[in-house]
């Protein structure tokens, strides 16, 4: 009987064994599955992160730019403004060849003694004072337009009043 018995005992230590080794996978799987959430479980969750250390070199996350990149824009363009405007003004002597006005357009027109280029600055033909004044000038049978004229009056001379065109 001792035979026996030892026998049953090693059968008996063999089965304790195999079930604490299979209650410790069963705990095991258990309390893994206890630790992911359930949202991990679901077909549509990400895929679960892996450490840096695990990463090929070729997958490793790139170094960020330490200066943003440049967008591209429409614009940042500007031209120099071309000083425009009255240069001499009513009541100043002026001699052949200076410029009394530059303009874009007809703003102002020229008088007497009063050339004109061609972007529109008008000029001294002759020495004298600036002299500005508004003028009415029939356009046609039943209109009138007023315009600003730039004349100069001579040295000790008086402008003729005439109609400018």
């Amino acid at each position: 009987q001792e035979d026996a018995g030892g026998a049953h005992k090693q059968r008996t230590h063999h089965t304790d064994d195999m079930l604490r080794s299979t209650a410790r996978s069963l705990l095991a799987g258990a309390a893994s599955r206890a630790a992911t959430p359930l949202s991990s479980a679901l077909p549509h969750s990400p895929p679960p992160v892996q450490p840096l250390w695990s990463i090929s070199p070729l997958q490793q996350p790139l170094r960020w730019a330490t200066k943003k990149a440049g967008g591209v824009t429409k614009n940042g363009r500007d031209s120099p403004g071309k000083r425009l405007g009255v240069k001499k003004f009513g009541g100043q002597f002026v001699i052949p060849g200076n410029i009394i006005i530059r303009q874009r357009g007809r703003k102002m027109h020229p008088g007497e003694n009063v050339g004109i280029g061609k972007d529109h600055t008008l000029y001294s033909l002759v020495a004298g004072k600036v002299s500005f004044e508004k003028v009415q000038i029939w356009k046609h049978k039943y209109k009138y337009v007023k315009r600003q004229v730039v004349s100069v009056i001579p040295e000790g001379g008086q402008l003729q009043k005439e109609q400018v065109a």
